[in-house]
């Protein structure tokens, strides 16, 4: 492990496959061979310790990383490390599943192997019920990998319960493909995948965390006042202002090339007035004049934030219900652009048109909603490949010029 931490002929997602893929098979038989007595806690916890440390140094994680996010499936953005405290005992229930459907008749003799199995699940946390139902649930999976799989949920449901460092993770979940091209290193360099891997755990070095200033927790930009968030530098913040508008055009321009190509008539930046709001400009308008219908379509980026709790009094149904952060946006621009749709009407000679607002997180992250989007007007999954490259590239960017640029920087 030193020798790979230290080593300056691999990239830091080529060591971090190495450990996975060389690393973990040279010690799995071993933990096969020992009698399960013989294998302590304290031992695999010495195991682990030894890989989480290797992978901070790696990446250059901080110290309080959090282990759910090492140990969280890479579908869900996590670096699916494997785990010594979990491995001892997977690979042991493995053997004796093997075992007993040889149907040896010496076997039992020797070995109990029910009562293994029962005390391997019992040390994973994990009851006899729950395993069954697993395996009605995937027949064909294996029982090892069910219950990895199982673990590593678990630890994602823990990541994503922090209040900091699990800050919008939950959002993760919507779309797993996207999870793989950033954790697989697609497109971007990698100083943008060790950047990125940071913010997916809100570890980035900014002011407003604990530890990371002695200056307190203001913007470092000396006209700026806000708290110094991860969220505040990404999409808030006036020194990043010009990189955030790229960052949404390039979205904006992917999103229109591909509903130019499916056969829509495209119109973007388009201004107009709207009933009793005065003017306004709306991002992209769609329509067919064949159909005479159409849509206004408002992407935006926003840092990804946990599902939030409408309030219970308001007049709209749509508001009185839990609703998560991609709903919120599609309400609130509907609200916005919703009285220029007869100015629209009138000027395209449509009959009907539709608003829909569309969240893409700061850190490449597609809501459902999104997708359902896509779905509808059958966009291909490679405009969303497209989408979340630009936008985690446009993210790094404007960490990087907010943190190292020093124009208007506090001393």
């Amino acid at each position: 492990m030193q020798n790979l931490v230290s080593s300056p002929l691999l990239r830091p997602d080529q060591k971090i496959f190495s450990i996975n893929q060389y690393a973990w098979p040279v010690l799995i038989f071993p933990l096969q061979s020992a009698p399960l007595n013989q294998l302590p806690m304290s031992f695999l916890n010495d195991v682990d310790k030894i890989v989480k440390s290797s992978i901070k140094e790696i990446i250059g994680l901080p110290q309080d990383t959090p282990n759910a996010m090492l140990y969280t499936s890479n579908n869900l953005r996590g670096l699916q490390i494997m785990r010594a405290t979990w491995e001892g005992f997977i690979q042991h229930y493995n053997i004796c599943l093997t075992l007993l459907k040889s149907n040896e008749k010496f076997i039992p003799y020797l070995k109990d192997l029910k009562g293994e199995m029962k005390q391997c699940l019992d040390s994973l946390g994990i009851s006899e019920i729950q395993m069954e139902e697993m395996k009605k649930k995937a027949p064909r999976e294996k029982p090892s990998r069910l219950i990895r799989n199982k673990l590593r949920n678990e630890e994602f449901d823990i990541w994503s319960s922090y209040t900091l460092r699990g800050l919008g993770v939950n959002m993760y979940k919507d779309f797993p493909k996207g999870n793989k091209i950033i954790i697989n290193k697609m497109g971007l360099t990698s100083s943008e995948w060790i950047s990125t891997i940071k913010m997916s755990s809100n570890l980035y070095p900014v002011r407003a965390i604990p530890g990371r200033s002695i200056d307190g927790h203001q913007c470092r930009l000396n006209t700026c006042s806000e708290k110094e968030t991860l969220a505040h530098i990404l999409c808030k913040c006036s020194k990043g202002n010009g990189l955030q508008n790229n960052r949404h055009h390039q979205v904006r321009k992917i999103i229109a090339s591909y509903l130019e190509k499916s056969g829509w008539t495209v119109l973007q930046e388009v201004p107009c007035i709207g009933d009793g709001i005065g003017n306004k400009r709306v991002d992209i308008i769609c329509f067919k004049p064949e159909t005479k219908e159409g849509y206004i379509l408002d992407p935006t980026v926003r840092f990804e934030v946990n599902y939030r709790e409408a309030d219970p009094d308001n007049p709209d149904p749509r508001l009185r219900e839990r609703i998560d952060q991609a709903n919120a946006v599609d309400i609130e621009k509907k609200k916005h652009y919703e009285p220029c749709i007869p100015y629209f009407l009138g000027k395209f000679d449509l009959t009907k048109l539709e608003v829909i607002g569309l969240l893409v997180g700061a850190r490449g992250t597609i809501p459902k909603f999104f997708l359902n989007f896509c779905k509808k007007f059958k966009l291909p999954n490679s405009m969303i490949e497209e989408i979340i490259i630009s936008v985690v590239r446009g993210s790094n960017t404007i960490a990087h010029n907010h943190l190292y640029n020093m124009d208007n920087i506090n001393s």
